[in-house]
């Protein structure tokens, strides 16, 4: 059984690898995304390498959808011999406080399979998600993730149902990688350029004195994975609570930073991070989505006035 669920994910990574490179070749758009990213947020390296980042992005991203079709179909046994923990003693270490535990993580590797291999393992996790516009897809998610007993939260108006979670003690996963708009979020740093960051995880763990463990799982050549838990970040808590609040989430960044740069290709550079603050990264797709808002406002316009 290890060795036939081996050699299916082994398979999967190949096809992936295919089907990246050839997506990358003719998705203009998001390679354009994915290149003026890299070139910013890592303007010594050279063409070659950004490319070659760049297109180990797409096939990424291409292994883990058809992935996620078959983990849906994957039982403890199989998840065994794909998965390798690395450094679990972090998390049992926080779990002897006695409290919620807030797991922290980003679009890395197959980061569905984070939640999924923890709760399988350890214990289900409580995980904000936000919901998706295509309800199909947003049901296929959702029952892939529940799969351990793990819980989904609504991300939007979801603050009251993550107090609870940890009030319970239990663990609460938050990917914290991509922008939010401005009056959710708090100006930090990301790759020495400004970004709004979600700041709920320092909010939570400020308010619950709870510990945040930083989660990774990261692809292996050949199929398999690690799942990473790092040491929890430490908290500062002064009288200053703003402070406090913007020094822990740049703690939280500089984390997701250091595992990018140790693993580049295995991140998700479609994301436009830098767009608060730098949309020229992005004229052309911001160019996009205006005239896309305006057509729905002329279509809304024109369908009001025929009523």
């Amino acid at each position: 059984m290890g060795q036939n669920t081996q050699k299916i994910f082994n398979r999967i990574e190949i096809i992936g690898n295919i089907l990246g490179h050839l997506v990358y070749l003719i998705d203009k758009r998001h390679r354009r995304i994915v290149l003026r990213n890299l070139n910013f947020a890592f303007p010594k390296w050279d063409e070659e390498q950004k490319i070659r980042v760049a297109k180990a992005t797409y096939a990424n991203f291409m292994t883990t959808i058809i992935e996620l079709f078959f983990l849906k179909y994957t039982s403890r046994d199989k998840l065994k011999n794909i998965i390798t923990f690395i450094n679990m003693e972090n998390l049992y270490k926080a779990r002897e406080h006695n409290k919620g535990i807030i797991l922290i993580s980003g679009h890395f590797g197959n980061w569905e399979l984070a939640h999924i291999a923890f709760s399988a393992f350890y214990e289900p996790i409580t995980m904000v998600a936000r919901k998706l516009q295509f309800k199909p897809l947003d049901r296929f998610l959702k029952n892939l993730r529940n799969m351990f007993g793990s819980r989904v939260l609504n991300k939007k108006n979801g603050l009251d149902d993550m107090r609870a979670a940890l009030r319970n003690r239990k663990i609460l996963g938050i990917l914290i990688d991509q922008g939010t708009i401005k009056k959710e979020g708090i100006e930090t740093d990301f790759f020495r350029h400004k970004v709004m960051t979600t700041p709920a995880v320092a909010l939570l763990a400020r308010r619950f004195r709870c510990p945040v463990i930083p989660g990774f799982v990261i692809r292996k050549k050949g199929g398999g994975f690690e799942a990473h838990c790092l040491p929890q970040i430490d908290i500062q808590r002064t009288n200053n609570y703003s402070a406090d609040i913007i020094a822990n989430t740049q703690k939280m960044n500089d984390t997701i930073q250091g595992f990018i740069e140790k693993y580049p290709e295995q991140w998700f550079w479609f994301h436009k991070r830098w767009k608060r603050y730098h949309p020229e990264l992005y004229t052309e797709d911001i160019a996009i989505k205006i005239k896309r808002r305006e057509k729905r406002r002329l279509k809304a316009a024109k369908k009001h006035k025929i009523k």
